[in-house]
């Protein structure tokens, strides 16, 4: 959701293993695109922009290809929990379970009061709209408790063909990014450890995917430069939190480079 020319304009970009190639496909129309993720069956590719969800055309290269599911919707909804009621209008992170074939969401919510702890939610792909009732009777979110790895934001999450829940925590350019699995029944986090190559930690991890089930990629952001850790590919060692390099993602288009991945997903669809 960056680039040199300082627009706002999101951009969709493909990476291709074989060949190590990036393409520049289109401009998304939208500014706070920080999540994507494809159905189960690989043909439609959502994406969250801040808290509106939408659908976005990739065989669109001419115009904007981010279409909001509902054009007057300026959030998901407002939910109920823990606490109190919240306006879900923050999506920074978005995974389907192939389990349940739930599409499950992740909130910001930034009151200092409560911990500053992030939320997980369940969302409609019809509508866009957050699923009541969908971890109890009048709780509609669950807080994801990060407290145990000191690191408040869930960046993004995936869900791995048994249906366990991966996710980001991090402080963006702190370098404490971790690895965690989030219980989709209570929020409750179990740490996998830092990100870290190895003479280094990685920063600001924004993007989580599963490619082909078993191998786990993020994408990194802008937060922290002096790192040496930005905008790129990595692979995750699913246990440890250890990153292998795969490639720099900031590559010059004609004058054009992208920075600040905030969302990766297989394409097509990988089970």
């Amino acid at each position: 959701d960056g680039d040199n020319e300082g627009s706002r304009n999101a951009a969709l970009f493909t990476y291709t293993f074989e060949t190590d190639t990036m393409e520049f496909i289109n401009r998304l129309g939208a500014p706070n695109v920080e999540a994507i993720v494809l159905s189960l069956d690989g043909k439609t590719l959502f994406a969250a922009d801040n808290g509106v969800l939408g659908i976005i055309d990739p065989g669109n290269r001419t115009g904007d290809s981010f279409t909001p599911l509902d054009p007057t919707a300026t959030d998901a909804g407002t939910g109920r929990g823990k606490l109190g009621p919240i306006v879900i209008d923050d999506i920074d992170g978005l995974a389907y379970d192939p389990v349940s074939a739930v599409l499950y969401g992740t909130n910001r919510h930034g009151d200092r009061t409560y911990g500053d702890h992030d939320l997980l939610i369940q969302l409609n792909p019809a509508s866009g709209k957050i699923i009541g009732n969908a971890f109890g009777d009048g709780i509609d979110y669950l807080v994801i408790d990060t407290s145990e790895v000191g690191a408040s934001d869930i960046d993004d999450i995936a869900i791995d063909l048994s249906g366990t829940l991966y996710g980001i925590a991090g402080n963006s350019s702190d370098g404490n990014d971790h690895l965690v699995i989030i219980d989709k029944t209570t929020g409750a986090v179990s740490d996998h450890d830092p990100l870290y190559l190895p003479h280094t930690r990685v920063h600001d991890m924004e993007g989580l995917t599963f490619y082909y089930a078993a191998d786990l990629y993020g994408t990194t952001g802008i937060e922290n430069t002096e790192s040496g850790t930005e905008n790129s590919l990595y692979k995750i060692k699913k246990g440890t939190g250890e990153t292998e390099l795969i490639s720099p993602l900031d590559q010059d288009f004609n004058g054009y480079i992208p920075g600040d991945f905030e969302a990766i997903e297989c394409f097509p669809v990988c089970k």
